[in-house]
């Protein structure tokens, strides 16, 4: 039996979510802070977005654990509170550290919660929220895996949740009930897939694979630009497509060379998403209130690129001189993106 080798699918979608994740976060600041006006086309872009995203980085998650407990047996719970809920917190203060700094020149768009770090005990949004619920998808399947046909079972429960976060449309959207239940059934999606072998082997002409992606990705642009204000229901059928799209460019993207680099982003997921929201206003004040820039396109590839590049250089440091700690206790090690190949 040969090395294990790893997967380049996972980290190629994971690569892409957080490009999106990051150009969704700057041209949120970027209309919240008036530095550009709220146009159809900016909301359009940003709803568009903010389908799929996130759901794609839950539904890998979800596939990659399960695929990890095929292949070496369930986690322990302690991995989890290392590589989840500790940064969660830690990196919860930076960025309210930071915040509360920001407040008084100008760089912060909203004023700083002095509450922040006591709220982050139980509203998600406090933090980095994606940790927080996926901790808790995390525990929900850990806690099911003595039960017979346990992936069933989650996506019967995660479904259930879906289905009260429709109904229940007065809850807050920045709730952690309500970004558990609207993303728990991508989490569990992952996991059925996994258990049943599938997007393992999958071989699919990489032409095709792309074409696909491309077309469900402007399916979901289309049906976003001409109904804006989609009603929660639509989010599930929405959210499956875009993964769909985003799983059909990576698989025709790792049949292509010059992709590493895409890869190593995803690989890179948890510096990007604590780390990125650092440059992004620093660059737009200067752009904005110092050199007078106001164009828009400008405004959001250069906080893009100050996102992703401020991320990355981080997370390059931090492998670099081994400061794990920055992210984990201990050294985290990613079994989930591995395959056994005979």
């Amino acid at each position: 039996m040969l090395p294990l080798q790893r997967l380049a699918w996972p980290d190629l979608a994971k690569g892409m979510a957080m490009i999106l994740v990051v150009t969704g976060h700057v041209l949120g600041g970027l209309m919240a802070g008036h530095f550009v006006s709220a146009t159809p086309l900016g909301r359009w872009a940003y709803d568009w977005i903010y389908l799929f995203h996130v759901p794609t980085l839950f539904f890998v998650s979800g596939w990659l654990v399960e695929f990890r407990t095929t292949m070496k047996g369930p986690a322990p719970m302690k991995t989890f509170l290392t590589t989840l809920l500790y940064p969660y917190f830690l990196w919860g203060i930076i960025l309210w550290a930071l915040n509360i700094a920001g407040s008084s020149t100008g760089i912060a768009n909203v004023p700083a919660d002095p509450w922040g770090p006591l709220r982050m005990l139980y509203a998600a949004s406090a933090g980095p929220w994606f940790l927080l619920v996926l901790f808790l998808l995390h525990g929900l399947n850990h806690s099911l895996q003595a039960v017979s046909r346990r992936p069933v079972w989650l996506m019967v429960i995660c479904s259930v949740a879906f289905v009260d976060y429709a109904c229940c449309s007065f809850v807050g959207f920045d709730s952690t009930r309500c970004r558990f239940e609207l993303n728990a059934v991508f989490y569990a999606l992952g996991v059925w897939l996994a258990a049943n072998g599938r997007l393992v082997d999958w071989q699919v002409s990489n032409k095709v694979a792309m074409l696909a992606g491309i077309a469900l990705l402007a399916l979901i642009g289309w049906v976003c630009w001409w109904r804006a204000d989609l009603p929660p229901w639509s989010k599930l059928p929405l959210g499956v497509a875009g993964i769909a799209g985003i799983l059909g460019l990576s698989f025709g993207l790792a049949a292509l060379p010059g992709t590493k680099w895409l890869g190593w982003l995803g690989m890179q997921s948890l510096a990007i998403y604590v780390v990125h929201g650092f440059a992004p206003p620093v660059t737009r004040w200067l752009l904005t209130r110092q050199l007078g820039v106001t164009n828009v396109w400008v405004l959001l590839l250069t906080g893009v690129a100050a996102g992703l590049l401020s991320a990355a250089s981080v997370a390059w440091v931090v492998n670099r001189w081994q400061l794990g700690w920055v992210f984990s206790f201990g050294r985290r090690q990613n079994h989930g993106s591995q395959k056994f190949k005979l």
